[in-house]
């Protein structure tokens, strides 16, 4: 899982984005919250979804809320797929990543 490799090695990843997943105590990494201060995660969680249920995408914003980490959350009315207009809050959360990945790039 893309959280769960984030949480473990920070050093990898500028953030992660969650769509309607959910973390398993069973991937749960030991995480130093110095590590994970400049990571941005987003997650996105449908209110009707019957294959990961919204409380397992609450415990996710639940977990990240409790670290250092620039959390995004937001539910939408739907089963498990994306919701239109979560594709554009994506679109502009990757577009934000990309560019301070390329200033950060530029300013070394």
């Amino acid at each position: 899982m893309a959280l769960a490799l984030a949480l473990a090695a920070p050093d990898l990843v500028a953030g992660v984005a969650v769509l309607s997943g959910y973390l398993g105590t069973d991937t749960l990494p030991d995480v130093q919250p110095e590590a994970v201060r400049h990571l941005h995660m987003l997650v996105q969680h449908g209110t009707a979804d019957a294959v990961v249920s919204v409380a397992q995408g609450q415990r996710v914003r639940n977990f990240l809320q409790g670290l250092p980490v620039a959390l995004t959350y937001a539910e939408y009315p739907i089963d498990h797929s994306v919701h239109q207009d979560g594709f554009a809050v994506l679109r502009r959360w990757l577009t934000e990543r990309i560019d301070e990945t390329e200033q950060a790039n530029r300013d070394e």
